[in-house]
């Protein structure tokens, strides 16, 4: 499980309340929790949604051949 569902199930949330909460698309959120990289904007609106820091979506190392989300 990626950090960010996780976070969210963590949070009681589906990826469609993460998503509209957060401002960005449920594709985004989807793409995010497969292992695709997000930008700094999306990870500081999913943080704040989630009450984390949103340096944590960067803190583990990239996957190869992943997207960017």
């Amino acid at each position: 499980m990626s950090l960010l569902a996780g976070l969210r199930k963590q949070a009681g949330m589906t990826q469609e309340q993460l998503a509209y909460r957060a401002k960005v698309s449920r594709a985004t959120v989807q793409r995010i929790e497969r292992g695709c990289d997000c930008d700094p904007d999306t990870a500081k609106r999913l943080a704040k949604v989630l009450g984390v820091k949103w340096t944590v979506f960067f803190d583990q190392p990239a996957q190869k051949g992943k997207r960017p989300a």
